[in-house]
């Protein structure tokens, strides 16, 4: 295999995990109520662990996407800057679309992290949640800003797919 399928395996691998992760756990949120036996917290505090795997998955992704660019995007480019020049007219190559669907994807993550799901982390303190009301309040934030981030990140994945 050469080293460009190879890196190609790599990005279809760490986006179809960090995707699928996403998609899996805003369906979990959003139909938490008709799971009677699992409770919201349980859910949020999975996803929570499971943050080391989506970050890695994430970090791999944008490592081979970096990687793979310039061969797909500006295989005749002279320079570096060149190389890693972003395609401006989607009709001839969508990748200008991707990078600006992972830029607006990667902006709500950060805020899901710090905004949406801090507040969770905060009324979880030593696995007691003392206030559920607020928990399933927060809970709800979380589930909405999951669902975008699950749709930003997998529309990209799609808008790549359809590549030059």
């Amino acid at each position: 295999m050469s080293l460009n399928g190879a890196l190609h395996g790599l990005l279809v691998l760490s986006g179809t995990v960090h995707g699928g992760s996403l998609l899996a756990f805003a369906a979990l949120l959003a139909g938490r109520k008709l799971i009677p036996h699992v409770d919201e917290v349980s859910i949020v505090r999975v996803y929570r662990a499971w943050g080391a795997g989506l970050g890695l998955s994430l970090g791999l992704f944008w490592l081979a996407l970096a990687l793979i660019w310039p061969g797909l995007h500006n295989p005749g480019a002279t320079t570096l800057l060149g190389s890693f020049a972003i395609p401006l007219n989607p009709a001839d190559d969508p990748g200008g679309v991707q990078i600006g669907l992972l830029f607006v994807y990667w902006v709500n993550y950060v805020a899901l992290e710090i905004w949406t799901l801090e507040p969770c982390r905060l009324l979880d303190k030593d696995g007691v949640v003392a206030d559920r009301v607020a928990y399933a309040d927060t809970t709800s934030k979380v589930s909405r800003h999951l669902a975008m981030n699950a749709a930003l990140f997998n529309a990209a994945l799609l808008v790549g797919s359809l590549g030059p």
